[in-house]
């Protein structure tokens, strides 16, 4: 007996120490509750005394902003990170080390949003001291940029819109119609009680039924008067609500296609911040080393229909059924397992704590304690339909769920037909540049950039070293022919045999395509022309262009060439110099001194254009200032040939 509790203790023990080890965690989060947008006024003008308790402009062009509750919403989530994640992080005050990032869609709610996430995470009081002696965390934060956008509001902020309205215009024009139809008395409604007809407004009619539903949705979640007086009754405002998610979803999000293009680079970026790093991590003998692990916590702050996506493309169902709650998050675990090459990934969705109404506006507008009504927020985990039935979600899950779909659509290129620009510093300058004015970026900001702000397929002058630290995050890891093409590429540029390389691949490639047969008779012409441009070529030290071009070319020229050098350089000449000259009837002089005959053919053409005559045929050959202006053109022609 005592053997077997030793034994299942043993057990237990071996199982505890090769389990998964939680390495890092990924963020998507939803802003917190908001003023409604500023359309709203002028849709329900009866709505205006509830409009106006939220003390913010809702009445200009800059509505929309973050609300008191929104803000203890966000703060809420930050705590909860803190909470169960903080040990991940070093201990005391924010420190700038890599451990973290913070990254906003680039709109005033986002980005206040994430402020307030940012000091629930890390709060007042823990900062460094010497600047405020309340010691906050000044901590730097990420945003989009205008109408570049392909990471976090791609259809409405980056090259995708134009395919996103067509997608909705076309939706309104086969929908609406029954849609005033099917929903009259629910419109008449709402119409009555706002004072403004919904169904007469220039705007679609969609668009104005999700304005004022999110008016309803978010006074309501402020605790706030959102019956407008009692004229609507709770039961038709949620009926409301319900219809806008519902219109929002087959509209935006109708087809495939569209969830494609909605989520953007965001699943690329996730999974390549999520892999296992193939490097090791500082030790005392490499102090300097920076891997993907020093990543701990990122944060991405966005709109809800970037998360809709991403539950879309998993096939997680239930969680889009309504509308997610403001201020929630989709959390990634990552971890490590001793006994897979790849990390393991546990997902959950977060939902912020919900005060009573009355809690709410007493706290964020009367007694100021706000605050002290959060802290219950609640995390459930969630599966991909991808891994029910297995006992982890793999990395490799996750990759293969978005291959599955974008297989299905084609990628949100191929269905916007446009291509993502990168932004910020250009890659290659940001490890190998020696240009000492620059700031230099460390190995682990370098990784980071390349992801967030790249683009989506990865450049050639990206870092692909296994050995580099960037590597270990900046492989997103789809084993196409043309990443393994460009990682060769990049091998081959750093050892200084990309040049040889490529000429002798085109030398291939030309043997392999020019087909003989057939071409006897115009081999004479050819060797007339591909000799003196061979002997240009030799002249000036173009060793890859002429092993090239040679060889493609040496079998045709005379059937005693016995084929070129490792150099290029013919070993036998076809033929003389003289031979050439008289063959073409060229003037004797021509065929006089060391300039490749190439030199002198170029300007004399050149002279017979400017002047009517040709000293081709008659007269001396040009002068040498004229073999300098043919060099420059004829390398010209061959750069663009």
């Amino acid at each position: 007996m005592v053997g077997l509790l030793l034994g299942l203790c043993l057990f237990l023990s071996a199982s505890i120490c090769t389990g998964a080890t939680l390495k890092k965690v990924i963020v998507v989060a939803r802003h917190g509750n908001r003023a409604p947008n500023a359309p709203v006024p002028y849709l329900c003008p009866n709505m205006k005394p509830q409009l106006e308790e939220f003390r913010e402009p809702i009445f200009s062009k800059y509505g929309a902003a973050l609300s008191r509750v929104g803000l203890a919403e966000n703060w809420e989530s930050g705590n909860y990170l803190r909470e169960k994640y903080g040990y991940l992080l070093p201990e005391g005050s924010y420190v700038n080390d890599g451990s973290s990032f913070f990254f906003a869609e680039r709109m005033d709610r986002n980005v206040a949003s994430l402020l307030s996430l940012i000091q629930g995470l890390f709060p007042e009081g823990t900062g460094q001291p010497g600047y405020l002696r309340s010691r906050p965390n000044i901590v730097p934060i990420m945003t989009t940029m205008h109408k570049l956008d392909t990471l976090m509001n791609l259809p409405r902020d980056g090259p995708c819109k134009p395919t996103y309205q067509r997608d909705r215009k076309r939706w309104e024009a086969e929908h609406i119609p029954t849609l005033r139809r099917k929903q009259h008395a629910l419109l008449s409604k709402i119409s009555a009680a706002c004072g403004t007809d919904l169904t007469e407004v220039k705007k679609p009619l969609t668009w104005a039924i999700k304005n004022v539903a999110d008016a309803f949705s978010f006074a309501r979640n402020e605790g706030l008067d959102f019956d407008i007086n009692a004229t609507l009754s709770h039961e038709t405002i949620q009926e409301f609500i319900d219809l806008s998610h519902q219109l929002v979803t087959e509209e935006l999000f109708g087809r495939d296609e569209q969830v494609t293009y909605w989520m953007g680079r965001m699943p690329e970026v996730l999974l390549r911040l999520a892999r296992k790093p193939s490097t090791q991590d500082s030790t005392a003998s490499a102090p300097l080393r920076s891997t993907g692990d020093r990543l701990k916590i990122g944060v991405f702050l966005n709109h809800r229909e970037l998360m809709m996506a991403l539950a879309k493309m998993l096939q997680i169902d239930d969680v889009v059924k309504q509308d997610l709650p403001a201020g929630s998050m989709f959390i990634f675990e990552v971890y490590s397992d001793e006994d897979s090459d790849e990390s393991s990934m546990k997902m959950k969705f977060w939902r912020p704590t919900q005060p009573t109404p009355q809690e709410k506006y007493r706290g964020g507008y009367v007694d100021g304690d706000l605050l002290d009504h959060y802290g219950l927020g609640s995390a459930t985990e969630i599966r991909p339909k991808i891994c029910e039935g297995k006992a982890k979600c793999m990395w490799s899950d996750y990759r293969q769920a978005l291959q599955r779909w974008t297989r299905r659509t084609g990628t949100w290129e191929e269905i916007c037909h446009a291509k993502a620009t990168p932004f910020g510093p250009p890659e290659d300058t940001l490890v190998n540049d020696d240009d000492d004015d620059d700031v230099f970026m460390s190995p682990h900001d370098h990784a980071l950039h390349s992801i967030l702000f790249g683009s989506s397929t990865v450049r050639s002058g990206a870092v692909q070293d296994s050995h580099h630290p960037a590597a270990a995050v900046a492989d997103f890891g789809d084993d196409s022919l043309k990443e393994l093409r460009e990682a060769l590429e990049t091998a081959l540029k750093s050892r200084g045999t990309m040049g040889k390389v490529r000429a002798q691949l085109r030398a291939e490639i030309f043997n392999t395509l020019n087909d003989t047969e057939g071409r006897s008779e115009q081999r004479t012409c050819l060797v007339c022309f591909d000799w003196p441009l061979s002997r240009y070529f030799e002249f000036n030290g173009y060793h890859h262009s002429l092993s090239t071009f040679t060889a493609g070319k040496s079998n045709n020229l005379r059937p005693d060439v016995t084929g070129s050098s490792e150099s290029g350089t013919p070993e036998e000449r076809p033929f003389s110099r003289e031979f050439l000259q008289q063959e073409i009837g060229a003037h004797p002089a021509l065929a006089e001194g060391p300039m490749p005959l190439m030199y002198k053919l170029v300007p004399c053409r050149r002279v017979k254009g400017d002047e009517g005559s040709s000293p081709f045929t008659e007269g001396a050959p040009p002068s040498p200032s004229a073999f300098k202006v043919a060099h420059h053109r004829l390398e010209i022609a061959l750069d663009l040939s």
